[in-house]
């Protein structure tokens, strides 16, 4: 890909971050490629007051919401506990170590992409284990809400890729712990 096609949000640019997707996509992105986390963020667009707008929303989206465009915002907890499992956070849960703020687009930029994919198949270091699996179901099957912000796709045609570690039921394995 050539540089000149290589755009990505700064503290200069981010609030006009989706004015220059908007630009350079003639309308928006071409794809918006993305997987939940656990609170069911899609990108950085997690269950915050940035995003919900001290609503108190429980189920539904109104046009508001979509006109929402990239900011900077303080992560949800559990993104951040999520995040402390990431390689180059250690894998270990030392949540000091993962940045409370990040740069995220909006819903704006998710609704204008001419294409959306989004992948659930994350598991825990290559285990069956996976808090993905949970927020997967919330995401595909639960009511639309700012609460789960990937539910949003429901709204919109997308593709989604669950994979059968994800899609597998649920069972209790009670001779299996900690």
């Amino acid at each position: 890909m050539p540089l000149c096609n290589v755009h990505y949000p700064t503290n200069k640019n981010i609030a006009s971050y989706s004015d220059m997707i908007t630009d350079c996509g003639e309308g928006g992105a071409d794809i918006c490629s993305s997987s939940p986390g656990w609170t069911g963020h899609m990108a950085f667009i997690d269950p915050v007051e940035e995003f919900t707008q001290g609503k108190e929303i429980i189920t539904g989206l109104d046009d508001s919401y979509f006109d929402q465009k990239a900011k900077v915002l303080k992560l949800h907890p559990l993104t951040v506990a999520q995040n402390s499992l990431h390689g180059v956070f250690g894998q270990s849960g030392y949540i000091a170590d993962v940045p409370p703020c990040a740069a995220t687009i909006g819903p704006y930029d998710v609704k204008n992409a001419r294409e959306r994919i989004e992948v659930h198949a994350l598991l825990t270091n290559n285990t069956f284990s996976s808090w993905q699996r949970m927020t997967s179901r919330l995401v595909l099957h639960g009511p639309v809400t700012p609460l789960v912000p990937s539910s949003m796709l429901q709204l919109m045609k997308t593709q989604v890729y669950v994979s059968e570690e994800l899609a597998a039921p649920f069972e209790c394995w009670e001779q299996v712990g900690y």
